[in-house]
C-alpha cells in the first residue's frame, strides 16, 4: 500500500471514530423517555433548522461578525442601532432577551456566555409554542411570580 492510501485510510477512520463517538455522547446524554413534550419539540425544531440550509448561513454569518475588525467599537453598531430603532418589536425582542441572559447568569454563574443565550433562545422558543391567546401580559413584578406559576403548570402546548 501506498503512503498516501495509508494517510487516506487513516484520516477517514478518525473521521468515522469522532462521528461514532459523538453518536454514543448524544445517545447517553439524550433520554428522549426523560423529556418533556415541550422540550421534545423545541429539540426538534433545533434539529430541523440546523439540518436546513439556514444554518450554513447562520454559522458564516457568525463567524463573519465574530471577527469582523472593528465591530468592537461603538461606531460600528450605528446602522444597527438605526435599525433596531425603527423596528419597535425587534428591540424588544433583543432587550428581553438580553435581560434573560442577564438573569441567567446571576442564577447560574456556572454558565458561559454561549449557555446562556442559547437557554435564553430555547426558552423563547418554548415559550412561542404556548398558544397566543393563553399567554398573559404582565405589568407589574408583582404579577411576575404568579404568571410564572401558570406556565410552569401549563400543559396545552401548540405541537
Amino acid at each position: 500500500m501506498s503512503l498516501s492510501l495509508v494517510a487516506g485510510l487513516v484520516e477517514a477512520l478518525t473521521a468515522l471514530w469522532a462521528r461514532a463517538k459523538w453518536y454514543w455522547r448524544v445517545t447517553r446524554r439524550l433520554r428522549l423517555k426523560d423529556l418533556t413534550i415541550e422540550q421534545f419539540a423545541v429539540l426538534d425544531q433545533a434539529i430541523a433548522l440546523m439540518q436546513g440550509p439556514p444554518w450554513d448561513t447562520a454559522q458564516e454569518l457568525v463567524r463573519q461578525c465574530a471577527t469582523s475588525q472593528g465591530f468592537h467599537r461603538p461606531g460600528a453598531w450605528v446602522e444597527y442601532s438605526r435599525a433596531v430603532k425603527a423596528s419597535a418589536g425587534q428591540a424588544q425582542n433583543i432587550f428581553r432577551h438580553v435581560k434573560v441572559v442577564h438573569e441567567l447568569k446571576a442564577a447560574h454563574s456556572e454558565l458561559t456566555n454561549p449557555e446562556a443565550h442559547l437557554l435564553a433562545e430555547l426558552g423563547y422558543h418554548a415559550f412561542a409554542r404556548i398558544d397566543r391567546r393563553e399567554r398573559q401580559i404582565v405589568d407589574h413584578p408583582s404579577q411576575q411570580i404568579e404568571h410564572a406559576k401558570t406556565l410552569v403548570t401549563h400543559e396545552r402546548l401548540v405541537v
